[in-house]
């Protein structure tokens, strides 16, 4: 899969920024009407400690909480201080303001400002920033839990799949759509895609594909499947356990009954892309992206879903 992913993109890191600067305002529909300013404006992230429960929440969501340099900045500064020894965070919660998105990626209009008024220093220290804030989530020795209540998109996976738990909800939408704008999967993800099931991460990363919360948990990408209805009692749980609230395993014991708690009332969705499989791994099991589309133009089955393959493979 890495192969094929240095063929299709054959990009540097440098080439980041004039790949975003060609497409930020297609983006526009996505991200909102973003800024990288935060005058005037609530904090960017929310964070307190109580009970040993450190909580974070991305507060822009108007924005989809898309991430910007000071964003990722605050980030990076709040994971280092908490994992002081003396810090008194035992467990990291990390979610999203507003009903409609986790996170929704990278704030790409912000760094394509950045890149026309010819400051691609400033583009690629949002870059550093926000990899040193994945690292940083990567060696937590605390548990780290994501709620993935909504779309999860780019940077959005950088802050929560590097993390010991990822919840995903009904509401849950996660792709990998950086093909689509020049770019290749970043945010760490290039390591963590190859690990999927047959070729799945190949597909979502050429296609940018995307996944329901049901999907995102039958991949592997989430650890828990807990509808939004339910979320409340994770903190609640967490910050009852004490002491415990620090151990992986009491953790995970939390968040699985949890989830089989609200299993009772509302059963999980069922995944979407499980029955492709055998598709995906036909179509996408190439070393070079040029055979992965000669297969799709071949393939006789599914050929509505092989199109949308094509059309997007050729964006």
């Amino acid at each position: 899969m890495r192969a094929v992913l240095a063929r299709a993109v054959g990009s540097s890191a440098t080439s980041c920024c004039g790949a975003i600067f060609k497409v930020a305002i297609s983006f526009k529909g996505v991200f909102g009407n973003t800024s990288t300013t935060s005058s005037m404006a609530a904090p960017l992230i929310l964070a307190s400690v109580e009970q040993g429960i450190g909580e974070i929440k991305l507060n822009r969501p108007r924005a989809l909480n898309s991430l910007n340099y000071e964003m990722v900045t605050l980030l990076h500064h709040t994971y280092r201080a908490w994992s002081q020894p003396d810090a008194g965070v035992r467990a990291v919660l990390l979610s999203g303001m507003g009903d409609k998105a986790f996170c929704a990626g990278g704030d790409v209009k912000s760094v394509a400002q950045m890149v026309m008024a010819s400051n691609r220093h400033a583009a690629m220290a949002f870059f550093k920033q926000e990899y040193l804030t994945n690292a940083a989530i990567s060696t937590l020795q605390m548990p780290h839990i994501s709620l993935l209540d909504g779309i999860t998109m780019g940077g959005g996976a950088g802050l929560s799949m590097h993390g010991h738990f990822r919840v995903a909800t009904e509401r849950t939408v996660f792709a990998m759509p950086e093909c689509a704008i020049g770019l290749f999967p970043d945010v760490g993800m290039m390591a963590l895609l190859p690990r999927l099931p047959g070729e799945l991460g190949c597909y979502l990363a050429l296609t940018g594909a995307r996944l329901t919360g049901a999907d995102v948990k039958a991949a592997g990408l989430a650890t828990h499947y807990i509808p939004s209805s339910h979320l409340h009692l994770i903190k609640q749980q967490l910050q009852q356990a004490g002491p415990e609230a620090a151990d992986l395993p009491v953790v995970n014991r939390i968040l699985t009954a949890i989830e089989a708690q609200a299993a009772e009332r509302q059963k999980p969705g069922v995944s979407s892309f499980e029955p492709l499989m055998p598709i995906i791994r036909r179509c996408f099991g190439h070393q070079l992206v040029g055979d992965i589309v000669a297969t799709l133009q071949a393939e006789k089955a599914e050929q509505d879903w092989c199109q949308e393959a094509l059309k997007q493979l050729q964006k």
